[in-house]
């Protein structure tokens, strides 16, 4: 039977490193897909000037459900986009707001 001993290891291969994965960081598509996201919000912001015609010409149903579908889908991927980057705050103990 062959046991490992923690003294054997080299400096850069300690027993806490090598149990530990590294902390992964967001995927490479996670920053356009979010500015992206922040394209279709601003999208929604300039199509407010026009929704009254386009209420009036095709029906405030339909131009009300479409525009209300585009806001959720834009802050949906807003909202996972900016879920996926690590957010490390150094708040003291005493210091945290609640």
């Amino acid at each position: 039977m062959v046991t490992e001993n923690p003294c054997d290891a080299t400096p850069a291969q300690t027993s806490t490193e090598r149990d530990s994965p590294a902390e992964p960081g967001p995927p490479s598509w996670a920053a356009p897909a979010l500015l992206f996201s922040m394209l279709m919000l601003g999208l929604d912001l300039v199509a407010l000037i026009p929704l009254g015609a386009w209420m009036r010409d095709y029906g405030i149903g339909l131009v009300g459900s479409v525009y209300l579908l585009h806001v959720l889908a834009s802050t949906a991927v807003a909202a996972w986009t900016v879920s996926l980057f690590p957010f490390h705050l150094d708040i003291e103990p005493d210091q945290q707001p609640f």
